[in-house]
C-alpha cells in the first residue's frame, strides 16, 4: 500500500513538472533565462530553510 501511494505522489509530483516547465520557456524554446535560473536558484533554498523551520 506504501508504494501504491508513494507512486501516485512521485506521479503526481511529475504531472505537475510537465504542466510548468513549457511555460519556463523563452520565445526562442530556450529553457535556461537568467530569470528562470534566479527563480530556481531562490526558490530551493527557500523551501528547504522553509521546511526545516516546520516540524512534523
Amino acid at each position: 500500500m506504501s508504494a501504491f501511494l508513494l507512486a501516485v505522489g512521485v506521479g503526481a509530483i511529475a504531472q505537475v513538472v510537465i504542466q510548468i516547465v513549457p511555460s519556463l520557456r523563452d520565445k526562442d524554446g530556450r529553457l535556461l533565462e537568467p530569470a528562470t535560473v534566479g527563480g530556481v536558484a531562490v526558490g530551493l533554498p527557500t523551501m528547504f530553510l522553509t521546511g526545516s523551520l516546520v516540524t512534523a
